[in-house]
């Protein structure tokens, strides 16, 4: 049977196709970006404008603005716009999206930088610009008001840093373009926080569904990243060599970011439910196992699809334009069913974790959404009471279908007698007498997985095997066939993605200012950097980050948000002006900007010396000198100026 016949027939009616937020196809909005776009002449700022209009699009905005390429003035380091929004003052003049000629170079970079340091919330300006647009539809006559330019006030600036970005807090006008921008992005984001919104005073159909969108009650699929991971994929598939689909190309890095885009739509939610994060793990974990066994189905459907009737290999272009189908049917289609099915499943997973803590103290009941929509088999299980201990619970405990709505809740058990064990569970075997498969006989909290083992992408024997439950190991009687083999893989695979950890930051406690130390800065000058980075916080008030130390790559210690630099720290131990010497020429090679720290007792003779015949040999631009608890800031001109001196009474 086929895929897409067996996916019907285990979900039946239930399978909800609906994958998009408007009634726009997916070709119409690919036709309609690549025209906005087409006014770009760089080639990877048309890509990005291409992706925001089409992301736009799905998120309700009916009518783009007008998209023109202009000079907006030179792009500095820190400094200069490489897009602008203006809004439509008439209808003759309409809303208008400037994007910066003089600003192509090093767009990607800067912009991935901009996100690295929590400046920006996500590395697309168009869609931070299409965020105001956004914020001018809902409500023009506000956008244009003075005050919607004022500095925001009242608001919990650390949630807002957390959640969006440090620019967010510039001004009204940018916390909408951020919080847009966010949205837009897939972000599913506090109340507190959207409580700040603008979006809560208008009746708009469109920031009606943007805070859907954001609380997390509804989402716009598909994916773009999805969409061009499944691109990717396809070119690493269309390369393949020989005459039969390989599996070993699973553990493609290209792939990979398909397999990893589609976990990315699935874990969402996650990080709003409150669980441990080794239950949040384990559900990560569950949701790229089932990203990849999918992944692995799309390959192997695609793979025919490489050789015309005549057995010729055709042209990338002819092939992608074939297997657009078969992402239209996996990454929009089924993708929506699933990530409805596995938001539910991980809900009900972290209440699992917390009825746990309770042991049989209280009796779990099972509830529907008691509205009309509610099916009547499910029905039937509402008021059924039960301890968690009860094998009901293994079997019978929600998600009981495509799209279930059903839920548990702890109750008194002297307010609430438990159902009889034989009357529940006869209950539950009528209430899922339509899932002939068994694939909704699983509890997601007990087994710590959103997806059961048998799904639709898998073999009813996956049940009773030991690769499911962490062991690289075959059950008996199932063959070594190509679904077994690429299971396998993929689990090695995420063993491979464990290891490598997300960066994660940890706050040192200051006095004053903020200081964050990367999970990946480095060990050995962790220590002496901590102590420099925290003077400064406390010293200034800046806020600083010690950030990742990449393997065989010259990086700067830390970065500075405060003043939108990074910089490189550097102790001086030694009282000799060959210390001081070897000190900047290494730091010249790692940061624009050097902090000096110095703890020898050199005599500033010596070490204004020292700067001034080693500075003028690199491409440093600014020097902070700290002795003692003062310091100053010195520029690569006033160091490299005759007669330069560190003077006692300069130092604050």
């Amino acid at each position: 049977m086929g895929l897409h016949l067996r996916y019907a027939e285990i979900f039946g009616k239930e399978l909800s196709v609906s994958s998009m937020c408007l009634s726009k196809n997916e070709e119409e909005i690919d036709a309609i970006a690549k025209k906005w776009a087409s006014v770009i002449s760089d080639k990877y700022v048309r890509q990005q404008a291409e992706e925001a209009a089409r992301i736009a699009l799905r998120h309700g905005i009916k009518d783009l603005p007008e998209l023109r390429e202009a000079d907006l003035g030179k792009i500095s380091k820190y400094h200069g716009a490489r897009a602008s929004f203006q809004e439509g003052m008439t209808d003759e003049l309409p809303s208008i999206i400037r994007v910066n000629k003089r600003g192509y170079r090093g767009w990607k970079e800067a912009h991935a930088n901009a996100v690295r340091y929590g400046q920006l919330v996500q590395d697309n300006p168009l869609l931070h610009e299409l965020g105001h647009y956004i914020d001018y539809c809902n409500d023009s006559a506000n956008y244009r008001k003075l005050e919607h330019t004022w500095k925001v006030e009242n608001v919990d600036e650390a949630l807002v840093k957390k959640h969006l970005s440090t620019y967010a807090l510039s001004d009204y006008a940018e916390f909408e373009a951020e919080l847009n921008a966010a949205i837009m992005r897939g972000k599913v984001l506090p109340k507190e926080l959207l409580s700040y919104s603008h979006m809560n005073q208008v009746d708009t159909p469109l920031a009606k569904r943007m805070l859907r969108l954001a609380s997390g009650d509804s989402v716009c699929l598909p994916s773009e990243e999805v969409s061009k991971g499944f691109k990717e994929a396809m070119k690493v598939l269309f390369h393949q060599k020989g005459s039969s689909f390989s599996i070993d190309i699973l553990a493609d890095k290209n792939v990979q970011g398909l397999i990893e885009a589609h976990t990315s739509v699935l874990d969402r939610n996650l990080q709003r439910l409150e669980m441990s994060d080794l239950m949040r793990q384990r559900l990560t974990r569950s949701n790229y196992i089932f990203s990849g066994i999918k992944t692995f189905h799309e390959l192997n459907e695609a793979f025919p699809s490489l050789l015309d009737s005549n057995g010729n290999r055709k042209t990338f272009e002819a092939f992608l334009n074939d297997v657009r189908k078969i992402d239209k049917t996996y990454n929009s289609n089924y993708l929506r069913a699933e990530y409805n099915f596995v938001q539910s499943s991980a809900e009900m997973a972290a209440k699992w974790e917390r009825f746990s803590e309770d042991g049989d103290r209280y009796n779990l009941q099972y509830r529907t959404a008691g509205d009309g929509k509610v099916r009547p088999e499910h029905a039937a299980l509402n008021g059924v009471t039960l301890p968690p201990s009860d094998p009901f619970w293994e079997e019978y405990y929600p998600p009981n279908g495509w799209n279930c709505r059903c839920t548990v809740v702890q109750v008194r058990r002297s307010k609430y007698p438990a159902t009889p064990h034989d009357e529940a569970m006869a209950l539950g075997e009528e209430a899922l007498q339509r899932d002939t498969k068994g694939i909704f006989h699983f509890n997601p909290g007990k087994e710590d997985k959103t997806v059961p083992d048998y799904n639709p992408y898998t073999i009813r024997r996956c049940r009773d095997c030991d690769i499911a439950k962490g062991k690289i190991k075959l059950a008996k009687f199932i063959p070594e066939n190509e679904l077994c083999a690429a299971c396998k893989l993929i689990h090695s695979c995420w063993a491979k993605v464990k290891e490598e950890t997300p960066e994660t930051f940890t706050e040192c406690e200051t006095s004053n200012g903020k200081l964050r130390v990367s999970s990946k800065h480095g060990r050995t000058e962790k220590k002496e950097n901590v102590r420099v980075g925290r003077y400064l916080a406390e010293k200034h008030g800046y806020e600083i980050d010690l950030i990742a130390n990449p393997q065989n790559e010259t990086s700067a210690d830390s970065y500075n948000k405060t003043l939108g630099i990074e910089q490189e720290y550097k102790v001086n131990a030694k009282p000799t002006k060959s210390s001081i010497d070897n000190l900047i020429r290494k730091g010249a090679k790692q940061a624009d900007d050097l902090v000096l720290f110095v703890d020898s007792g050199i005599s500033l003779d010596e070490l204004s010396s020292a700067l001034h015949d080693r500075v003028r040999r690199t491409n440093l631009k600014t020097v902070m000198v700290v002795i003692d608890g003062m310091d100053k800031t010195y520029t690569y001109d006033e160091i490299t100026a005759k007669g330069f001196k560190v003077r006692q009474a300069d130092l604050k």
